[in-house]
């Protein structure tokens, strides 16, 4: 399998994770954000995966998922980068109903791909940033592709006053938002800062 698709198989593949989570610590967050995961992936399993199912059912699921566990518009905005505070607020709108739209389409029929792999979580590191109110965890986690081979996935879980969302997925060291953003600077770059190039190929994404 080519490594573009493995990673597009496993970014939105929430497949079935095993939590190590062991006694009850002071650091509640670190095992909530873990369990946050965990039921995260079985409910996406559960919902996903169901046999006979059509495209469209499938992809409804999935935005209510990615709605509910996902910061969609804090990662949208944060792909967008420095451009979002030089948008039109018609042109926002546009952007986020397009991000969203795009990421539905891409992703939530990869999951009639799924075929029993597994996830198992190894432990959750405190990245919370001192002053700031939310809590941040990254729960590390290692897909296994066969019993020789693996691949280390990290999930961002940010948490305010028990609102648990995750606000990047890394795979491997490389991060999907840092990676969508990359790309999104280039296709306005190259278009002469006219952020209309990449309202563009959303559309095109989103149409096919």
């Amino acid at each position: 399998m080519a490594l573009g698709q493995l990673i597009s198989k496993i970014t939105f593949s929430f497949v079935i994770i095993l939590v190590l989570t062991g006694p009850v610590r002071a650091d509640q967050h670190l095992v909530r954000s873990s369990e946050f995961v965990r039921s995260l992936a079985q409910r996406a399993i559960n919902t996903l995966t169901e046999e006979g199912i059509s495209n469209l059912v499938r992809r409804k699921r999935f935005r209510n998922i990615c709605r509910e566990s996902f910061a969609i518009n804090g990662i949208a905005k944060f792909a967008l980068g420095r451009y979002w505070r030089n948008t039109t607020e018609n042109t926002k709108r546009e952007y986020l109903s397009l991000f969203e739209d795009v990421i539905v389409a891409t992703w939530a029929d990869k999951f009639s791909l799924y075929s029993g792999e597994k996830f198992e979580i190894q432990n959750a590191l405190d990245a919370s940033i001192k002053g700031r109110p939310e809590r941040v965890v990254i729960v590390r986690s290692i897909f296994y592709i066969d019993t020789r081979s693996q691949i280390r996935v990290d999930w961002r879980v940010s948490n305010f006053e028990n609102l648990y969302k995750i606000t990047d997925v890394t795979i491997q060291g490389i991060s999907m938002a840092k990676t969508t953003r990359d790309e999104f600077y280039s296709v306005i770059r190259g278009n002469a800062g006219d952020i209309n190039a990449l309202i563009k190929l959303l559309q095109k994404k989103r149409n096919r």
